[in-house]
């Protein structure tokens, strides 16, 4: 919403200058990776891809053996999504990410991962591989409730059904999706 967006563009600035700080700052580098995959979503909402892959890009340089599971894993999601368009998206990098998420036990992340890897290789036409990701994606997400993950996982899944020529599968997907979103 306008207002929504309104509201989180007056924090812009304070938020970059957090993230500037945290990553000239020696021995910062967990906060500054922790900062980086928490700003990413915002700068996706708000259409600010190229600066989202910048403080990733930044972030990944910073990984190594002691970063988090979870952190390791939503740097290489947030990678695996080079921009907006599915065609970008690295399916085998969001399936790294996966692993990470489920040997973690994180639920919410390691759904939207198997979705993400689903949507990768529908788009690149390896469907046997991608409803098998949808359908795990699913069994991850079904039990935390109506997230907006879950939304989006219904809303891809719809999408895909709707390119292999499935409008009707799709429909109940998609009226769902529109009902949690």
């Amino acid at each position: 919403t306008v207002a929504w967006r309104d509201h989180h563009v007056a924090h812009l600035d304070n938020l970059r200058a957090a993230l500037d700080w945290a990553f000239a700052e020696p021995g910062e580098a967990s906060l500054a990776i922790t900062l980086a995959t928490a700003a990413a979503p915002l700068f996706d909402e708000m259409s600010l891809l190229p600066e989202r892959r910048e403080w990733v890009r930044k972030a990944m340089a910073l990984a190594s053996g002691e970063t988090s599971p979870v952190s390791a894993g939503k740097l290489k999601l947030w990678s695996a999504m080079r921009s907006s368009w599915v065609r970008h998206w690295d399916s085998d990098l969001a399936g790294e990410a996966a692993a990470l998420f489920a040997a973690a036990g994180d639920p919410l992340w390691h759904g939207r991962a198997l979705a993400m890897q689903a949507v990768g290789n529908g788009y690149a036409g390896r469907w046997d591989e991608a409803w098998p990701l949808l359908a795990a994606s699913e069994a991850a997400l079904r039990p935390l409730g109506p997230t907006r993950t879950l939304s989006a996982l219904l809303r891809y899944w719809g999408t895909m059904l709707i390119w292999k020529g499935r409008p009707r599968d799709a429909e109940p997907l998609i009226d769902e999706a529109t009902e949690i979103a």
